[in-house]
């Protein structure tokens, strides 16, 4: 048995590296100004949804719910940023909510090697406001800091 612990501490440590990389995917569907279908999708879903904002929401067939004001140009902005296009998911905290959708950063990756992070986008287009929880506030200081810019502009 003392034999096995190295070999049992490395598979830990192997998988524990493997689930805090990046997952690479392409963005395959928009939802609205916070929530995308990425392909391939994981083992157990595909809806993510961008950790740590709120961007204003649109109806998505519930009843007498009203649209919020800037929901459309929140979901073309997003749109116009990441559909179709490869991006790189990250984590730093809770990785699912209580509906089951991954929690993640989405960074785009540009045709000149550059990253667009989206949540950083909306904010400082002022289409989405910092929204966080206890176990997931990574990049949240910066996220404020867009969001400040963003109002005094």
């Amino acid at each position: 048995m003392i034999r096995l612990l190295p070999l049992l501490f490395l598979f830990l440590c192997t998988h524990i590296a493997q689930a805090n990389e990046p997952h690479k995917a392409t963005i395959s569907e928009i939802i609205d100004g916070d929530t995308v279908f990425i392909s391939p999708p994981f083992k157990d879903g595909n809806e993510i949804r961008l950790v740590g904002i709120q961007a204003p929401k649109l109806p998505l067939g519930r009843k007498n719910f009203s649209i919020w004001p800037l929901a459309q140009e929140s979901k073309i902005a997003i749109e116009t940023l990441s559909l179709g296009k490869r991006v790189m998911l990250s984590f730093g905290g809770a990785r699912r909510d209580r509906y089951g959708r991954w929690l993640a950063h989405i960074n785009v990756q540009n045709n000149d090697n550059t990253e667009t992070w989206i949540q950083g986008e909306l904010l400082w287009l002022g289409l989405a406001r910092v929204y966080s929880f206890p176990d997931n506030r990574s990049r949240v200081s910066e996220m404020l800091a867009l969001e400040r810019d963003a109002r005094q502009a």
